[in-house]
């Protein structure tokens, strides 16, 4: 081979080794999707943001566990002691998730520790007919697993990246910070409270079983700040005699979170409750940092006098007499007329003897089908000498048909006199 010859190799492969490069240069810099500089957002999350504005970004929150009954997320933050039994979750919303069209999308949730290594990633594909616009992953905080330090999620689309943000594992939680100082709660139990001042009403250790009534708790947090950027994570447990916890309620509060009170409540309606000892326990992580001792005790019975000796006598008449106050037309039997009536004059014995009581006596005037067509309640209170009750009914043609009639007299609900009369 010439030296002509071997100088064309020579340049074109040359030439081919820089378009090769050229090519990958091009790829590299003209294909992403996403501005090189990230953005850092309200929420602390790093977001590469889309060239493209209805393309896919992403916003990162930490939180320690969903509420379910609410749907809140407790314990959103970026600073999470280690502890047994305990995680960090994160949701991924996903911005202009359904402007994709019918494409099935993936990503992957990649998480870092404090050494830049990743230690745990987790793909997650949407497919089109999917509507989910959350992506979700947690890792676990136990001591045995993981150590104090900076970590940080990384979000990638189709292996981009596009979002990251960091969050802190702090040492397991000590009582007593390195100043000695503690964080110590005080249990007030109550009733209700007033709606116009905001006052506690019924303070006490011992309150009274009874349908429809609650049981409150308000727990005052003393020295709430001393953790610095420390979450405190409290549950409170209502515990019966046997020590069985029957209701708990979680507190996650974050550093930022100004919250220096804590509130819970139970039923104690018969129904739901027994007499007996119970208590009231506040935990903070899994250290019991206060108790309340209290009462639950059946309401008293309340006896109803039985008012046996009250009589009554039941004198059925047509008219009065206004000057000589003579009743005219006593009897059993009266007569249909146009204007004609028939009066009831009821004498009440012994009412001395239940002068402190009130008495709530009902007149039921009973037609021949045996119904009540017309009732008067009359009240006597406490102390009201009254031996006297009276009423009457017309008993003119277009009102009443011949029969049997009667009038009943009832004390409370118990019938103590009665009497028949005829109408022809």
């Amino acid at each position: 081979m010439n030296v002509k010859c071997w100088i064309l190799n020579r340049i074109k492969i040359y030439s081919s080794i820089i378009y090769v490069f050229l090519l990958l240069f091009l790829i590299g810099t003209g294909c992403s999707n996403r501005e090189t500089i990230p953005v850092w957002t309200n929420d602390s999350t790093f977001v590469y943001p889309a060239i493209d504005s209805n393309d896919i970004e992403a916003r990162i929150t930490f939180f320690r566990k969903p509420d379910f009954r609410s749907g809140d997320l407790l314990g959103v933050g970026q600073n999470f002691s280690i502890m047994v039994d305990g995680d960090v979750r994160a949701n991924v919303d996903l911005k202009n998730r359904f402007a994709q069209g019918n494409t099935e999308l993936m990503f992957h949730l990649d998480w870092i520790g404090p050494d830049r290594k990743s230690f745990y990633q987790k793909r997650v594909d949407l497919l089109p007919n999917d509507t989910a616009s959350t992506l979700n992953s947690s890792i676990t905080t136990s001591p045995e697993i993981r150590e104090p330090g900076e970590y940080s999620l990384r979000v990638y689309y189709f292996r981009e990246l596009i979002a990251e943000k960091k969050f802190e594992l702090l040492p397991e939680f000590q009582l007593e910070n390195e100043n000695g100082e503690a964080l110590s709660a005080t249990i007030t139990l109550y009733r209700t409270t007033s709606k116009t001042t905001g006052e506690l009403i019924g303070v006490d250790s011992v309150f009274t079983l009874k349908k429809g009534r609650n049981l409150r708790s308000l727990v005052d947090l003393k020295n709430r700040f001393v953790y610095g950027k420390r979450e405190l994570l409290f549950r409170t447990e209502w515990t019966d005699s046997t020590g069985n916890a029957f209701y708990s309620k979680d507190f996650d509060l974050s550093p930022i979170d100004s919250v220096s009170s804590l509130y819970s409540s139970i039923s104690i309606s018969p129904e739901n409750r027994q007499a007996g000892k119970y208590s009231f326990q506040v935990f903070l992580f899994h250290e019991l940092i206060a108790e309340q001792i209290f009462e639950l005790k059946e309401e008293p019975k309340i006896i109803v006098p039985s008012f046996d000796q009250i009589k009554a006598t039941i004198t059925l008449y047509s008219k009065l007499d206004k000057k000589t106050g003579k009743l005219i037309g006593e009897g059993e039997l009266f007569s249909i007329d146009e204007k004609a009536r028939v009066h009831a004059q009821i004498d009440v014995a012994n009412r001395s003897k239940y002068k402190n009581q009130k008495l709530s006596f009902t007149l039921k005037w009973i037609d021949p089908a045996d119904k009540s067509f017309y009732e008067k309640d009359i009240n006597l209170s406490a102390y009201d000498m009254d031996n006297s009750l009276s009423s009457s009914i017309s008993i003119q043609p277009g009102k009443r048909e011949p029969g049997q009639y009667c009038l009943q007299l009832y004390l409370f609900d118990k019938m103590i006199a009665e009497k028949k009369f005829e109408l022809r």
